[in-house]
C-alpha cells in the first residue's frame, strides 16, 4: 500500500512499508491529499508503447555497431 505522508513543495513523500520515495505533486490523482492511500496499476497500452521504442532505439544501436565494424575491415 502506498500512503502520502506529507507535501513538501511540488513533491509528495510517499511510504511505501518501511520505506519512502517523493514523487512531483503533478504526479499524484487530481485532489489526492496526505493521508491518502494509492493504488499502482498495470497501463498495458503505455507498456506496449514503450516496448516499441525500445525494441526500435536496440535495432538502431546494433545497427550503427555493424555498420562500424564493416568500417574497420
Amino acid at each position: 500500500m502506498l500512503i502520502i505522508d506529507r507535501i513538501e513543495g511540488d513533491f509528495a513523500v510517499i511510504e511505501c512499508g518501511n520505506n519512502t520515495f517523493t514523487l512531483p505533486v503533478s504526479e499524484l490523482p487530481e485532489g489526492a491529499v496526505e493521508g491518502d492511500c494509492l493504488m499502482l496499476c498495470k497501463n498495458g497500452e503505455q507498456t506496449d508503447e514503450r516496448k516499441k521504442q525500445m525494441e526500435s532505439l536496440f535495432k538502431k544501436i546494433t545497427q550503427k555497431d555493424t555498420y562500424y565494424e564493416q568500417q574497420k575491415n
